[in-house]
Formats: structure tokens, sequence, C-alpha cells
């Protein structure tokens, strides 16, 4: 496959605003059917799925658990979560109740909007929400010990992934863990020119 890795600053930043205004269209339209593509979880379905919606959250991060657990890794020892792509919180709330500190990213202000009132309406305090709105913000998310990032990644040119993994990976704490999903093969797929 063809892929280019690297683009030019200004490339990177026309990438990402085409990847947000997408996001940005879905969260103001269909925001929960947009993290888990399913028709219970359209807008005029989802008040009767909600719980299920963010049921799944907690199930998924079931994945999360065992892999701790399989590394030896104590969860006990990691404080400060980062949530990328955390879209409207479904992950969030589980995340909060296993690390003192969750940091909500997500390209979409529409997205965090949902995610702050979803977790309001919870209790949950322990979360802070940050609007990723340009290619300089990764680098300012500050150290961490979790990066928790499924169904985001795939989303984004190759470029722009390329550019968050080396920024979030400076930012993770010696000890820390990183439990992303990445797209490695899609059959005719190229990214040249980026």
């Amino acid at each position: 496959m063809e892929v280019e890795l690297t683009a030019s600053p200004e490339k990177l930043a026309e990438l990402l605003a085409k990847v947000s205004a997408q996001w940005q269209h879905l969260g103001e339209t269909e925001p929960h059917w947009s993290v888990l593509t399913n028709d219970s979880y359209f807008q005029e379905n989802f008040h009767m799925n909600r719980e299920a919606f963010y049921a799944s959250g907690e199930a998924e991060l079931k994945m999360l658990d065992a892999t701790l657990a399989r590394a030896g890794v104590s969860q006990a020892g990691l404080k400060r979560c980062i949530d990328l792509g955390c879209g409207v919180g479904r992950v969030t709330a589980p995340l909060a109740a296993r690390f003192a500190e969750v940091l909500a990213v997500d390209i979409s202000a529409a997205h965090l909007r949902v995610a702050e009132e979803h977790l309001r309406a919870e209790g949950v305090a322990n979360v802070e929400f940050r609007h990723l709105d340009s290619i300089g913000g990764v680098a300012r998310l500050g150290e961490y010990d979790v990066l928790y990032s499924r169904f985001v990644l795939q989303h984004n040119p190759p470029p722009v992934v390329a550019l968050l993994l080396r920024e979030l990976l400076a930012q993770l704490r010696p000890g820390g863990v990183a439990l992303i999903q990445l797209p490695t093969y899609k059959a005719g797929y190229r990214c040249v020119g980026a």
C-alpha cells in the first residue's frame, strides 16, 4: 500500500479541519449513532435505547481491565487518563470510575457538549473536557498514565494519525499504558499527496 505519514503543517491543519467539520456535523445531527452506527441510536430512537448505549461503554472497558491484568499492570498506580475521541462520553464515565482524573478529548465540540451533559447528569466530577481544535492542541494535553482510544484514529488520514501518536506518546509517563485501535490494512487504500 502507498501511504504517506508526513505532511506540511498547513496540510495537517487542512486535514484536521476537514475531519473536524465532518464530526461536528455528525455531533449536531446524530451524535449517538455516529459513535455506534446502529439504528437504535438514531436521535428518534435514542430515548428508548439510552441505557443500552451507555452500558456498552462499561462492557467495552472489560478489555482494558483484562489487558492491564494480563500485562501485570495495577490500575492503582495509574492516575490520569486521556480518553482520545471521547465522543458523547460512552466510555468516559467508566474510565472516570477507574482513574482519579480523566481528560476527555474530542475534535467535535458538539459531541463534547453531549458528553459533558451526560456526565454532569450522572454526577461524574473528575472529568475535564477539551476540544481538540488544532494540531498544536495535542502537544498541550499534558502528561498522563493511560491513553484510551478506540474507533477514533481510523477516521483520520495517516499523517494526522502519525502526528497524534508522536505527540501523545511523548507525553505518556514512564510505566504508562496506551490502549489504542489502529487500522493496519484495507484493500485498495492509499494516502498520497497529503
